[in-house]
């Protein structure tokens, strides 16, 4: 694998890691009472985070824990993979384009 190629593959593998650190993070504050600020705050920036997971608004009623949460969450981590990739390859792009610039 390239250099390029191994850069846009760790920005999916960031992509996909914010969405497991979410998961394994609302699993724990499940445990936490309703209404807790710590929740409030880990919610807000995850949700910037992984925008994906606002795709999970009108799935509210999928219990944390089930299977059915487990499968949205891998689903929306390979499309948080996906979106963190392609900023990568931007990345990679613009980082070409500047070094032609130079030489």
């Amino acid at each position: 694998m390239s250099k390029d190629g191994f850069t846009i593959f760790r920005f999916a593998a960031v992509g996909f890691g914010i969405a497991a650190l979410f998961v394994f993070l609302q699993v724990l504050m499940d445990q936490l009472p309703p209404g807790n600020s710590l929740s409030f705050w880990v919610t807000g920036t995850f949700m910037i985070l992984c925008p994906p997971s606002w795709l999970t608004i009108p799935l509210i009623d999928v219990e944390t824990g089930t299977s059915d949460f487990y499968s949205m969450w891998v689903f929306l981590g390979l499309l948080n993979a996906g979106l963190y990739a392609v900023i990568g390859l931007v990345y990679v792009r613009m980082r070409q384009m500047r070094s032609e610039a130079e030489s």
